[in-house]
């Protein structure tokens, strides 16, 4: 009986704790350039503790999963009545729904992550490729004016400034979806 309520709620808390970990960590978590200290940004999570949170956030959650199913009624030594076993069936089905509620915080954020690691992949794979002279060739005079009278660190900062502000413009984007 109250060992019962006392599991129930400690699982209940452990889902809860993983819920508020996540949801705390998430900007840093997502975040693209949080592998460099980023004044604006304010993150410093490296990749290494991203994988980290990976790795335990999925072996919590199969831990819980795991507990909970202890949980559900029917067990040889568990003797109950038809309400007490129909309780704690709906207790189950309540932690259930709350674990996969934090699963799918936990799998959105996840799936930023990668989104976001495979379009830095593409960027810097976009970088490295030259354009070629056909397509130079089609630039407005005025701009490759332009691009002479920059130095090489003045471009960097434009192109680092470029990729700030396309990672603000994504970053609003997947908030107003």
């Amino acid at each position: 009986g109250s060992c019962d309520g006392r599991k129930t709620r400690s699982q209940r808390n452990r889902i809860a704790q993983l819920r508020f970990f996540l949801l705390d960590h998430r900007k840093d978590y997502a975040n693209r350039f949080g592998h460099r200290e980023n004044s604006v940004l304010g993150t410093s999570m490296t990749d290494a503790e991203r994988d980290q949170i990976d790795k335990e956030a999925q072996e919590y959650i199969s831990t819980c999963s795991t507990l909970i199913q202890c949980l559900k009624p029917g067990g040889r030594d568990d003797v109950v009545s038809e309400q007490q076993q129909e309780h704690k069936q709906g207790v189950v089905r309540i932690l259930n729904q709350y674990l996969k509620d934090v699963c799918s915080i936990y799998s959105r954020q996840r799936a930023v992550r990668v989104k976001r690691i495979i379009d830095k992949r593409r960027f810097t794979r976009l970088e490295a490729d030259p354009l070629p002279a056909t397509k130079e060739s089609s630039i407005p005079p005025q701009t490759k004016e332009y691009d002479t009278d920059l130095t090489a660190d003045e471009r960097e900062a434009f192109q680092q400034e470029n990729v700030q502000l396309l990672e603000d413009l994504t970053t609003t984007v997947d908030e107003v979806r």
